[in-house]
């Protein structure tokens, strides 16, 4: 285990400073010069000793070492020092969203978990579909795809309608249809992910219990034609495929968290196939009537997702209006203090957030949840 030095986590620009003034103050020959040298130097010294961080030099390093065991990595040393300053960062970044929750700001907690020494573009390079793509990455590419669903549209479920269904509550997860979320790793294969779930949960729905589990491995090699693998996908493609040449079980394909540079379909057989994909309207209504026939594919954008815990995520989290990442809408529901969520199922795996799960606000457009409609396959 290497250890960053205290000294190294001053800005390179203080030491650069620090430098410059110890030298010119030892060359001056000057009284006065080298007088008003000193009170520079020692200005410079101070700034440079008291960097804003929440705690001290040796916390960091602590927490650091627990983080690298419990998430089972290690870096060399030409890459420690900047895994902990980018640590350092996001414990910071933690604590101060934190506060929020204890200011009753939002209802959202905040920790260390797999992605703290990870930079935000690093983190959403690697996990989601892409970096900030726009909702046209997910949805553009097999038009036609999708039939529009039967809607329960907003004018026909009233406010009070609404919140009774919310408070009342579903939740598939209570259901056994699906098995633990699962893990994409540093893949943006979301949308598989996303896609063979609301399959998966389709048949064991059907059947009356849980098949097996199907393999998302075989749309990020295969579904080509209007997706890209590692780099970003979308449910028409998925379904498309699904619909076209059949899904796949997971043995025939297992992950490997990377795009294989072929397709190996030809040498599998399918499970079996969809008939046809449904697209609900993007609207509260519409979700959670859909979601009592299937758990549903959605978009949204997962910027205030990377250090989540567990709460509802809320109207404060500064979302563009843009998606980045397909999860699946399993659930809904209302806090004792009457706010609606849904429950989400993401593939970070089982040990992030609430046992793999998140919830987020059902009201307005939080992180562009409603931007887009739910996707559902016809077996």
């Amino acid at each position: 285990m290497h250890i960053m030095p205290f000294w190294l986590n001053y800005l390179p620009f203080s030491s650069f400073f620090l430098t410059i003034l110890t030298v010119f103050f030892l060359c001056c020959t000057r009284s006065t010069m080298r007088l008003v040298t000193l009170v520079v130097l020692l200005l410079v010294l101070c700034l440079a000793s008291s960097e804003a961080w929440l705690f001290k030099d040796n916390e960091y390093v602590k927490m650091f070492q627990t983080f690298l065991t419990k998430f089972k990595k290690a870096y060399s040393t030409s890459k420690f020092a900047e895994r902990l300053m980018q640590f350092k960062k996001n414990m910071d970044k933690i604590t101060e969203l934190n506060k929020k929750r204890m200011q009753q700001i939002d209802e959202v907690a905040y920790g260390v978990n797999q992605f703290s020494d990870l930079s935000k573009d690093e983190w959403l390079a690697k996990y989601t579909g892409s970096t900030d793509s726009p909702a046209s990455v997910f949805l553009e590419g097999a038009s036609g795809m999708f039939t529009d669903a039967e809607e329960a549209t907003e004018e026909e479920m009233s406010d009070a309608a609404l919140d009774a269904a919310f408070k009342a509550g579903f939740d598939w997860t209570k259901k056994a249809v699906l098995g633990p979320a699962r893990q994409q790793h540093e893949c943006g294969s979301c949308w598989a992910f996303a896609s063979v779930a609301t399959v998966e949960a389709a048949i064991a729905i059907k059947n009356g219990k849980r098949g097996g589990i199907l393999s998302p491995q075989m749309l990020v090699d295969c579904a080509t034609d209007c997706a890209s693998g590692c780099i970003s996908g979308h449910a028409s493609c998925a379904y498309k495929y699904m619909r076209d040449t059949g899904y796949f079980a997971d043995a025939a394909n297992p992950y490997k968290n990377r795009q294989q540079s072929t397709c190996p379909d030809k040498s599998a057989k399918p499970v079996g196939k969809i008939s046809n994909a449904l697209k609900t309207q993007p609207a509260a209504a519409a979700f959670i009537k859909h979601v009592k026939t299937v758990p549903l594919l959605v978009t949204m954008h997962a910027g205030p997702l990377q250090f989540y815990k567990s709460g509802v995520v809320g109207n404060n989290t500064g979302c563009p209006n843009m998606i980045n990442h397909a999860v699946v809408l399993v659930g809904y529901g209302a806090t004792t203090g009457g706010a609606k969520y849904y429950k989400i199922r993401n593939s970070w795996g089982s040990d992030w957030g609430e046992a793999g799960h998140f919830r987020i606000s059902a009201e307005g457009n939080v992180c562009a949840i409603h931007k887009y409609g739910g996707f559902l396959p016809v077996l």
